[in-house]
């Protein structure tokens, strides 16, 4: 008894109940931990735009899934979550969706150790660092490529941001809904091929196709017919087609979305069809004057402004301009006549001049406020009891604003653009807005291996060492 309540035995009970409770502690917290990873938001966001923070309209695509969903990373995960800070977050972003929905699948597979991997996804080009989305239930599939995940530099050499959130949500929400949102492009008059407008597209969930001939191939299912800087003329039936396409029986709503090119010789046939809709594409083009207004090394390659808000509102919103280069100079011939109107959408500064690409010699200048970059013409019916009927025709002065390297520059607007104007031309209920973010302020990635380590020291080696300190201070005062 007198051990029990001699001082060597307080002061060793004492050391021993602080010891306990530090271990238990740990413990406790490592259990806590443990706990954490395996719920949704378990994670540090570092960075300046909580770019590892999803909006609560991407979980609600996420949750609304109802169909299998498989996205096969073409990569092995640990490369690929250390490769720079973007990849990290579309892992954690992929993460956050088999969190949300069952119905949800990912796995990281690398081709160049897995080339058997090409087999079964024959249609896709499988590249090393892609990423396939697969309908498990349709079988549709569709190949992102690494590079529309993000927005690259004024140079295009370095990645600058990331729509990883936007792309990856909006595609899947596609692939899962049973909607076909057409696009044809029209072919055989040596048009720009505008493949960067084309992904832009299928990113927002278009289906892309092409019309070989005019005269049979566009269907009533078809939204919007993109024509891109066209070298050859369109016959007379090309445009009776294209004219019918728009009046579409009386029902309307179909639209015609078109590019022009300083490359382009006379194409009288095209021209007299849009100057039926009010717009005229001239043979100037124009420059900037104004050094704040030029973007790179050419002052053709001149910023535009807008001048409403609808076709222009995602742009606009997010405070983003747009680069209109080479752009030939579109006219509107009237503002109203009869069932159609026109309006100008994009112009060019005071400061710009418009110069005749023959003479090469200034035509006249922006100080009017007319020279424009593009405009729309809307032919509208009212039918008594069903109520107003319309279409579009849309129409830019350069080929180049949908060039692939403006449309991924995170600085620049014109996919923002691009998405607002077919967001008027061809409603797409499963396009998501999510603004671009950057991976700024930091963030924690480790590897497996490290993550196991750390495991291993922070769940068995540490308490172990606390425990084993605990017994030689014990010793060593007891021993006093």
């Amino acid at each position: 008894m007198k051990f029990f309540q001699s001082k060597k035995f307080k002061i060793g009970a004492y050391a021993s109940a602080v010891t306990a409770v530090v271990l238990l502690l740990v413990v406790a917290l490592n259990v806590i931990a443990v706990q954490l990873t395996e719920k949704k938001d378990a994670f540090i966001d570092l960075t300046e735009q909580k770019a590892f923070a999803l909006s609560d309209q991407v979980r609600e695509v996420f949750r609304g899934i109802e169909q299998p969903i498989r996205v096969t990373v073409l990569s092995d995960r640990e490369t690929y979550t250390t490769l720079n800070p973007y990849c990290a977050q579309v892992a954690y972003i992929l993460d956050q969706a088999v969190k949300e929905n069952e119905q949800i699948q990912v796995e990281y597979i690398d081709p160049l150790k897995n080339p058997e991997i090409k087999a079964s996804f024959p249609d896709q080009y499988c590249t090393q660092g892609d990423m396939i989305m697969q309908n498990l239930d349709t079988m549709r599939t569709f190949e992102i490529p690494f590079i529309d995940l993000f927005y690259l530099s004024g140079d295009g050499r370095s990645i600058s941001g990331s729509k990883a959130e936007a792309v990856i949500a909006s595609r899947m929400q596609s692939m899962g809904s049973g909607e076909v949102y057409s696009v044809v492009f029209t072919s055989g008059h040596s048009e720009n091929e505008a493949e960067g407008l084309r992904s832009l597209l299928e990113l927002n969930n278009y289906t892309v196709s092409d019309a070989a001939t005019i005269t049979g191939d566009i269907g009533e299912e078809t939204l919007c017919v993109v024509i891109c800087a066209p070298k050859t003329d369109f016959s007379t039936d090309e445009i009776v087609k294209l004219e019918q396409y728009l009046v579409n029986d009386g029902k309307y709503g179909h639209s015609i979305l078109y590019f022009a090119s300083i490359e382009q010789g006379p194409l009288p046939n095209l021209e007299s069809f849009l100057a039926n809709y009010g717009i005229q594409v001239s043979s100037e083009v124009v420059g900037e004057t104004n050094s704040n207004y030029v973007y790179g090394d050419s002052n053709y390659n001149a910023l535009t402004g807008f001048l409403e808000e609808v076709y222009s509102g995602r742009a606009r919103s997010m405070n983003l301009g747009t680069i209109s280069p080479y752009t030939r100079a579109v006219n509107l011939l009237y503002e109203s006549s009869s069932s159609i109107t026109t309006q100008a959408i994009l112009n060019f500064s005071p400061d710009a001049i418009a110069v005749d690409m023959v003479s090469g010699t200034k035509t006249r200048d922006g100080k009017g406020g007319d020279l424009y970059a593009m405009a729309v013409s809307t032919q509208k019916e009212y039918v008594t009891g069903e109520g107003e009927r319309s279409s579009r025709l849309a129409v830019f002065g350069s080929a180049q604003f949908a060039d692939d390297n403006l449309l991924s520059t995170e600085s620049l607007g014109n996919a923002e653009m691009l998405i607002s104007v077919m967001g008027q031309l061809a409603p797409n209920e499963t396009s998501i807005e999510v603004a671009p973010k950057s991976i700024l302020g930091g963030y924690m990635s480790i590897t497996q291996k490290a993550a196991t380590i750390l495991g291993i020291v922070f769940v068995g080696v540490l308490p172990v060492l606390v425990l084993l300190a605990g017994i030689y201070v014990y010793s060593k005062r007891r021993n006093k």
